[in-house]
């Protein structure tokens, strides 16, 4: 690391070969005093620098002198120019900065405004910064700090992040946050373009499906309301003034299964929205009044990205408990019934991916659980059959068997073919 008593001789060198303005010369040393602006360590340098030259002349050491003076006058600093205009010496007029052009810290006021402007249209508290600089820039910028050895300087690109985030602070009086802000700048200092990125908002609940015919997610070419994901869509993206929405849900059922009981866990990823204080409260009713009949949705609260991992975890680890109508060739009797259920307490089963979603499934077998099943003959015909399975049973599988895909099956073990009729989830466990 270069130490205070080698930095102006460093710097010498440097604005002998590269003129830099202030900053670029000051962001070579940023290490040496974090809390002193480049600029202004720039500009004392090169004060001390013409300081140096002055003594130097005083001493008759002019060629020395004067190769210092040039040097500064080349990189912009008036007083060493007017100086050698002073001892006759000519051509020494300032250049644009080699490494930034004088194009990224030019004018920041100006470019202040416009990033102002467009992040009027969102409600935000947190925001951090990120920029576009020019590849050329970057590498002048390491080519420096390579040539002379320099361990103590800043990336341009940190440095201008830094002080535009600052002048934010200080103008908007929003806080600067690099851990979940809620929007992200994307700036392009040279072509002057503002990007406002929202980051996403997060909100878990649960779902009841009270109607069949219902998916979980919207499909391509179908009604969007026609699913949870759209009927949600419906009311948060307005809400939210967001670009849209995505569900994510701890498991799915059937589309033409129910989901009742206290509902399926669930978290709603807000995309880009512009408005981010809402009354989560007001649009579960808004919701449920909307859709009533079709759909509800309960416990809504804000959350973080962390609880998606959370509910696709626990999708496959957790218990559901169904209640199906199925028909049958015959009613078993109180006696096999009764044996059946004995049977399955946590049964093993084995499930090769079914047919109907072979299409879009790895055919692969699946080892699952059977908790516990009760089943209540409903007529000569029909039963009601109430279980509990380990999340990602196919439960619709499980009782026809699926033309021996799954085994045992229950029409396997009550010795009767048997089709389900309606499937209801009653109770996701565990969550």
């Amino acid at each position: 690391m270069i130490k205070k008593s080698d930095v102006l001789e460093v710097s010498r060198l440097i604005l002998s070969k590269y003129p830099l303005c202030d900053r670029c010369l000051g962001r070579q040393f940023h290490l040496l005093n974090e809390k002193a602006d480049s600029e202004e360590i720039g500009h004392s340098i090169k004060l001390c620098l013409h300081l140096k030259a002055a003594k130097l002349l005083n001493e008759g050491k002019r060629k020395v002198a004067v190769s210092i003076l040039r040097a500064l006058a080349r990189s912009g600093f008036d007083r060493s120019e007017a100086m050698l205009e002073s001892l006759g010496v000519k051509n020494s007029h300032e250049e644009k900065c080699y490494v930034c052009s004088n194009l990224l810290f030019s004018n920041l006021d100006a470019f202040l405004r416009l990033v102002e402007s467009q992040m009027s249209e969102v409600e935000f508290n947190t925001f951090q910064v990120t920029s576009s600089i020019p590849k050329e820039i970057l590498s002048k910028d390491d080519l420096i700090k390579i040539e002379f050895g320099i361990s103590t300087g800043e990336s341009i690109k940190t440095e201008f992040n830094r002080v535009i985030s600052n002048l934010i602070e200080e103008k908007i009086k929003k806080q600067h946050s690099a851990i979940s802000p809620d929007i992200t700048l994307l700036l392009d200092p040279i072509k002057k373009i503002v990007i406002v990125h929202p980051n996403p908002l997060y909100v878990y609940g649960r779902y009841r499906k009270l109607s069949s015919g219902i998916s979980q997610t919207r499909k391509v070419g179908k009604d969007p309301l026609t699913s949870i994901e759209g009927l949600l869509a419906s009311v948060f993206v307005p809400a939210f003034k967001a670009k849209d929405v995505k569900l994510h849900g701890a498991g799915r059922e059937d589309v033409d299964a129910l989901m009742l009981g206290s509902g399926r866990p669930f978290v709603l990823e807000i995309i880009e929205p512009k408005k981010r204080t809402v009354v989560l409260s007001s649009l579960e009713n808004t919701f449920n009044s909307s859709f009533s009949g079709l759909a509800e949705i309960s416990s809504l609260r804000f959350c973080s990205r962390k609880e998606i991992v959370k509910i696709k975890t626990i999708g496959e680890k957790i218990s559901k408990v169904y209640r199906l109508r199925v028909k049958a060739d015959s009613i078993p009797s109180k006696e096999e019934i009764a044996k059946v259920e004995k049977m399955v307490q946590n049964l093993i089963i084995y499930q090769r991916t079914p047919t109907r979603v072979l299409w879009r499934r790895a055919d692969k077998v699946r080892k699952k659980v059977i908790k516990w099943i009760k089943i209540f003959p409903i007529n000569e015909k029909e039963m009601e059959v109430t279980l509990e399975a380990q999340g990602g049973t196919y439960v619709k599988e499980f009782i026809d068997g699926d033309n021996g895909r799954t085994k045992p099956s229950l029409a396997e073990l009550l010795n009767t073919p048997l089709k389900w009729e309606s499937l209801e989830v009653l109770e996701v466990k565990g969550e």
